[in-house]
């Protein structure tokens, strides 16, 4: 029977996200889903609700800031194991076989969590510029065809000087 710890949840949920990011990563390369289909889907109205709902971007840095901490807490795990594994093998007292098996598993788990870890982040990233680009491929292929793709973007004033750049402008030529 396995004991489940809080250690071992946190890790399982980070493994779970990494999936969740993979997943969705090869779901947006199918190359029989359109730029077009992404663009209309990331530019619905319930997924700018959604992301321009308050929390929303909060808690995106959060659990962006949050992988950072579990990042750092891996590497200080890989380096004090490390730290362990150099001073057995200089120590003049020979030690037993469950006591390397214990550190070699303790370092074996700092090194999967830091794995784990580094490739959420980088899956994050990744998600985002890829988003980015497809919904860049969708317009561009709108601009292509001559058609433009109707988005609706939150109405905003041009700052006074960005007005007075662009009256200057357009009084010169």
């Amino acid at each position: 029977m396995v004991q489940w710890s809080m250690v071992n949840l946190q890790w399982s949920a980070l493994s779970a996200i990494l999936l969740m990011e993979i997943a969705f990563v090869v779901v947006l390369l199918f190359p029989w889903i359109s730029p077009k289909f992404w663009h209309a889907f990331f530019h619905s109205k319930m997924i700018q609700k959604l992301m321009h709902w308050k929390y929303t971007q909060a808690g995106l840095r959060i659990g962006a800031g949050g992988l950072v901490l579990f990042l750092c807490d891996a590497i200080r795990s890989i380096y004090v194991y490390g730290q362990t594994m150099d001073e057995k093998a200089t120590s003049p007292i020979m030690s037993t076989a469950d006591k390397d098996a214990l550190i070699n598993m303790r370092m074996y788990q700092a090194e999967r969590n830091f794995l784990i870890v580094g490739f959420a982040l980088f899956f994050g990233f990744l998600l985002r510029r890829l988003i980015g680009l497809i919904c860049l491929e969708a317009e561009l292929m709108a601009e292509a065809d001559g058609t433009t793709l109707v988005v609706e973007k939150p109405k905003r004033e041009q700052p006074p000087f960005a007005k007075k750049a662009l009256e200057k402008l357009t009084k010169d030529e």
